[in-house]
């Protein structure tokens, strides 16, 4: 399938993430928004939210209760969403350091891993 450009440049990250009855792709792109691809219109939607400092890593977590698109952005911690409209930032403070460059399963729990030894 061949769609019109984002206009948000390059794609840094793509996903396909359920909400509800429906599913969509969803990308980061290098303007660091995050957009939602229309399937019924065949275009990009208009960017539903700008992260700070994303790097290439998104994943999609089920856990007993929801589905999270989660997105990670470095040093500057992780975004994640449940609905695709409401996005909740988990920044790096004092009290808590969420670095997150990785994510992966394992055993049923997500990690977010960062790259400091």
């Amino acid at each position: 399938v061949t769609t019109a450009n984002t206009g948000g440049g390059f794609i840094k990250s793509i996903s396909e993430f359920t909400v509800g009855a429906s599913t969509s792709i969803y990308t980061v792109n290098s303007d660091n928004k995050v957009y939602s691809y229309n399937n019924a219109s065949n275009i990009w939607g208009s960017s539903l939210k700008t992260l700070t400092n994303p790097n290439d890593e998104t994943i999609v977590f089920r856990d007993s209760t929801a589905s999270y698109m989660i997105f990670a952005r470095g040093e500057s911690g992780y975004t994640y969403t449940a609905d695709a409209s409401t996005f909740t930032d988990m920044s790096v403070s004092v009290s808590a350091t969420r670095n997150v460059e990785y994510f992966t399963i394992w055993h049923g729990q997500l990690w977010g891993i960062d790259n400091e030894f």
